[in-house]
């Protein structure tokens, strides 16, 4: 985590000074908040021992054999400087899923047996801090249409806790990084107060360590509308993010591929 936390303040800082950067020659501030309805997806595993204490590997099962399926509503936040379309943002989400549905598992999974009745509690800690640079604008009509691209450097801390349903205790998962150099891409079009924009950031396994990594890619559209006069937007979306981690607890590897997906709304206020 020590490059992504040493990147932060550091970017902050120097925003001011990089006035030759776009978006950063006469730079305002940005600050978001929203409320996301996500849903996690995908599938996980993990080794166990067997009675003769052997590492056994085990297939992989759906969440919905833990539990996990159902929307949940959580929050997240941003603070950006620049132009509105170039500059700096960084980015706070946090997942929480503790009122998840029982579900029973089909197979072992850690220090859990197949068909025991299990209840799992999700927690996801996660920030992103981003540089993104104008380099194409056209007219089209009353339409204008932005592309940029940039740089995004990502970190997550992720806590899988499926549990007995009849005693409480269970095989806890931690999943987490040291930093994902992500490369993004952003288009936008806007008319008058109406806006809507795409970003698309890619990672093809260029990490400074930790549990998440192979290929991961994380998807943002967003419909925003300013209140004329009054510095505020309204901003609704949709975002999809690939997860896909691998560690151990113990001598006990695991697997996952996870899929994060779904609605956000939120409040936009200018500086």
């Amino acid at each position: 985590m020590r490059p992504f936390l040493c990147s932060l303040p550091l970017a902050v800082v120097l925003a001011p000074a990089c006035s030759s950067w776009p978006g950063l020659d006469r730079p305002q501030v940005d600050a978001g908040a929203y409320l996301a309805l996500y849903e996690l997806r995908g599938r996980a595993r993990m080794n166990s021992l067997d009675a003769g204490g052997n590492i056994q590997r085990n297939p992989g099962m759906e969440l919905s054999m833990f539990g996990v399926g159902d929307r949940d509503d959580d929050v997240g936040g941003w603070i950006s400087v620049g132009d509105g379309f170039s500059g700096f943002q960084l980015d706070y989400f946090k997942l929480t899923m503790k009122d998840t549905s029982p579900g029973i598992l089909d197979t072992p999974f850690g220090e859990l047996e197949a068909e025991e009745e299990v209840v799992t509690e999700v927690e996801m800690d996660e920030w992103r801090a981003r540089y993104l640079a104008q380099i194409l604008e056209h007219t089209f009509g009353e339409v204008r249409v932005q592309l940029g691209i940039g740089l995004q450097l990502a970190h997550r801390d992720l806590k899988f806790f499926p549990k007995r349903v009849t005693t409480g205790d269970g095989q806890l998962v931690t999943a987490k990084d040291d930093g994902v150099l992500y490369a993004v891409a952003r288009l936008r079009a806007s008319r008058g107060p109406l806006s809507v924009t795409l970003d698309w950031a890619y990672d093809d396994g260029v990490d400074f360590g930790g549990d998440f990594e192979g290929r991961l890619q994380d998807i943002e559209l967003l419909a925003r509308y300013e209140v004329l006069r009054q510095d505020v937007s309204l901003f609704a979306g949709w975002r999809y993010s690939e997860l896909p981690a691998k560690g151990h607890e113990g001598d006990l590897e695991y697997r996952a591929d996870l899929r994060l997906s779904g609605y956000q709304l939120g409040l936009q206020m200018r500086f």
